[in-house]
């Protein structure tokens, strides 16, 4: 098996997301007769095609469709797909997919993701879309219209023509636990309330590099109370109000380049989730000694920290691997961004 495109890609730490989340984004690419299986394809058109063609492939078996990094890879592509096999097809990944447009096929956009919600409807749990610059507030209003009861993982980063129109409606989607939205630069505090009020299974967010929103999208956060994964990086509007209600239940914390981030904040983090795997505060000249003595408290029992980036954090003076080592026995690193 085979993970897709992931924040922990080339790890096996998952950070205590949930075993349904990570099967999900888990394709075998030896289970012919349950997954057409096409990643990093040179042409994903003419193999299709092909298979289509032949009448050989187990189109009425097949539950999930690999397509990420294949090249050739346009609507007409992604939607005779699944029409072919929308009775079955419950997973689909197009990270990537039809990225860097080759002579005439363009990579596919709205009307690909109209047909895959289309066809698939409410048997859809899991797709994903990294890194689609298409894809507008259109198509993504036609999946959360006709997959919302049943899809858990939506992985949206990098889809830049999003505006809230379309994020708004995601929070429709009551059992969604997966959901990155890193760069989506048209998103507003608005939209992303929204989600945060309505989809409360959520056990990852992803953020990264919005850095519009403030602390208006996060009044309820608090009640995400299966949260175990948290990307706020870049977010120099954020501020202490945010980190005073994220819930216990974290186990990964990006703040780097937080920049209006202080120690009381940091510092309940720190304290009172126990479980914490990693913490960055990486670029932060606000954060004092203060966060190693909570981090002291906070893990004294699980002692589950491996990484923790301070570097930056000129104020922090207990900064080195070996010295905090005495401390944290299980950290393996102080450097996570780059």
């Amino acid at each position: 098996k085979k993970n897709c495109m992931s924040f922990y890609e080339g790890s096996k730490e998952t950070y205590g997301i949930s075993e349904t989340v990570v099967k999900l984004r888990e394709y075998d690419e030896d289970d012919a007769n349950a997954t057409l299986y096409l990643r990093d394809c040179p042409n994903a058109k003419e193999s299709i095609d092909r298979l289509l063609a032949s009448n050989e492939f187990p189109w009425d078996t097949v539950n999930a469709v690999q397509l990420e990094l294949s090249k050739v890879c346009d609507d007409d592509t992604v939607s005779n797909v699944v029409k072919r096999c929308g009775k079955t097809c419950k997973r689909v990944n197009l990270n990537a997919a039809g990225s860097g447009d080759i002579g005439a096929v363009r990579q596919f956009g709205n009307l690909g993701l109209m047909s895959v919600a289309e066809y698939l409807e409410n048997r859809l749990e899991c797709l994903e879309l990294f890194w689609n610059t298409k894809i507008t507030s259109k198509g993504l209003l036609s999946v959360c219209r006709f997959c919302n009861e049943n899809l858990k993982v939506l992985n949206l980063s990098g889809c830049v023509q999003l505006d809230d129109d379309g994020v708004r409606d995601i929070s429709k989607c009551l059992k969604l636990r997966y959901l990155d939205l890193t760069r989506v630069p048209k998103m507003t505090n608005v939209s992303l309330a929204s989600i945060v009020t309505f989809c409360r299974e959520l056990e990852f967010l992803s953020l990264y590099a919005n850095s519009q929103l403030t602390d208006k999208a996060f009044e309820r956060i608090d009640g995400l109370k299966n949260l175990k994964v948290f990307d706020a990086c870049g977010f120099n509007k954020l501020t202490d109000t945010t980190l005073l209600k994220l819930p216990n239940t974290l186990r990964y914390l990006n703040l780097s380049w937080c920049g209006s981030i202080r120690d009381e904040g940091v510092c309940y983090v720190a304290e009172n989730c126990r479980f914490l795997e990693l913490l960055s505060v990486h670029g932060n000249r606000n954060v004092t000694e203060k966060l190693i003595t909570s981090l002291k408290i906070g893990q004294k029992e699980s002692k589950s920290l491996r990484i923790l980036d301070i570097k930056g954090c000129l104020n922090v003076k207990t900064n080195t691997l070996e010295a905090l080592r005495e401390f944290f026995p299980n950290l393996q690193s102080i450097k996570f961004h780059t």
